[in-house]
């Protein structure tokens, strides 16, 4: 069986395809760019929080004497907004915020770690 198609529908259906895809590219080139976007930001907010949370610990010299010296420390503080700490690996040059859960928003955004197991 043999299909006939006109010139002139077929530049038509064509010129259709091209547009689609091309809002298609566009669309998908948005969407990368707000993961990124929204990625980016998290860390950067999550990275000012680790640091205020350090500035307000003692120095590691400061309370030693007052501490027994058989004292273990204790299991870490995990902050309301689930954050952890950092994981960092200078050989790949790789820097990201650890947050607690495994949702795929988190997971989008950061590090996860899995409820219930134990801390890096």
């Amino acid at each position: 069986m043999r299909v006939l198609v006109r010139r002139g529908s077929l530049r038509g259906i064509l010129q259709l395809a091209q547009r689609l895809f091309f809002a298609a590219a566009i669309l998908l080139l948005g969407y990368c760019g707000w993961v990124v976007g929204d990625a980016w930001i998290f860390q950067q907010r999550e990275s000012r929080v680790l640091q205020r949370l350090q500035e307000k610990q003692p120095k590691a010299g400061a309370g030693s004497l007052l501490r027994p010296a058989t004292s273990t420390p204790g299991p870490a503080v995990i902050t309301a907004s689930g954050l952890i700490g950092r994981i960092e690996i200078p050989r790949l040059g790789l820097s990201a915020m650890v947050v607690e859960g495994t949702s795929t928003r988190t997971l989008r955004r950061a590090v996860g770690h899995i409820r219930g197991t134990a801390l890096p």
